[in-house]
């Protein structure tokens, strides 16, 4: 059976998803600035430029689109796998099922060392009742 998500989860989500796509894509740009900053040619900062915006465009910390209620896990879920959910605080407020889905995601799908088991392993500290192998 799928999640059952409280009303207050929807209501912080709405809340939070510009400031999440906010925080990600000044990330973005710090990168891009650092990578303009170097001793390259122009024309390869710009190609280069222009390749990373494409495909960073696309991303759900730049855009979300069809934000609704039947899409805010799956959205939290690609937030988080894609680090622009890096923290426990950046949950604060949510339900227990709807983080403990979360860190279940990325158990399953985040990348070694990534932002999203950082977090995961985070929360499994906090909650010593839950086990990694549990999930």
């Amino acid at each position: 059976m799928p999640y059952e998500f409280k009303e207050s989860d929807w209501k912080l989500f709405r809340k939070k998803l510009p400031l999440w796509q906010e925080r990600y894509m000044g990330r973005l740009i710090e990168e891009y600035e650092a990578h303009l900053q170097g001793e390259d040619l122009a024309s390869k900062k710009f190609w280069w430029l222009w390749d990373h915006m494409k495909e960073d465009k696309k991303m759900p910390g730049v855009v979300v689109d069809r934000v609704s209620r039947s899409r805010m896990v799956m959205i939290m879920e690609n937030l988080l796998l894609t680090d622009a959910i890096t923290s426990l605080d950046d949950l604060d407020g949510f339900s227990e099922p709807l983080v403990a889905d979360l860190v279940q995601c990325a158990k399953h799908f985040g990348e070694k060392d990534s932002g999203a088991v950082r977090l995961a392993l985070e929360w499994l500290k906090k909650h010593p009742d839950f086990k990694w192998s549990d999930f």
